[in-house]
């Protein structure tokens, strides 16, 4: 007795639908990519007013860590894309009579004016972002008529209280 194994393989029958499916698919994706990107240059195209880096700006207090980034005040998920502060990275925070100012690492300044400023704070996170608890220190401010909040991760955790103190320090001459 011979015993024949004979590897076949099966024939495509439905071939033309396959490919139709297929085609579908790469469609619903390309459309969802481009739907994601209209949606972020929307976002990022809207100038919000942010007062500039005085010349003179002196920093009384500097600690180096993480912009994790800016949020709209009621919704701390979501990231502003705006005048460039949709990018986390490294930054040193400086705090000073006019303001805070966070210098990014290959990104533009973000300066928050002392009159901008509403309350400084320590939590958990930003922009989607979440660090230890009571690791980042949050400044609610606004931009015209926009509640913001943007969050900054100190390298040393003992900056985190320092950078936050500092700040309230801020806001309580101002009061």
């Amino acid at each position: 007795m011979e015993i024949l194994l004979a590897a076949e393989s099966q024939q495509v029958t439905a071939w033309p639908q396959r490919l139709a499916l297929t085609v579908v698919v790469l469609i619903v994706i390309a459309l969802s990519v481009w739907g994601m990107y209209r949606s972020y240059q929307r976002r990022a195209a809207v100038e919000l007013p942010v007062e500039p880096r005085p010349s003179d700006f002196v920093a009384d207090m500097a600690v180096e860590g993480r912009y994790l980034g800016t949020s709209p005040a009621a919704d701390w998920m979501q990231r502003v894309a705006a005048n460039g502060m949709g990018a986390p990275g490294n930054a040193t925070a400086a705090v000073g009579r006019a303001g805070v100012l966070m210098t990014r690492v290959g990104e533009s300044d973000i300066f928050i004016g002392i009159d901008q400023i509403t309350d400084v704070w320590v939590g958990r996170g930003v922009a989607g972002q979440v660090a230890e608890k009571d690791g980042v220190v949050l400044w609610n401010w606004h931009a015209g008529q926009t509640a913001l909040q943007s969050g900054f991760r100190p390298d040393a955790a003992d900056d985190v209280m320092h950078l936050a103190q500092a700040s309230q320090r801020l806001l309580e001459e101002i009061e």
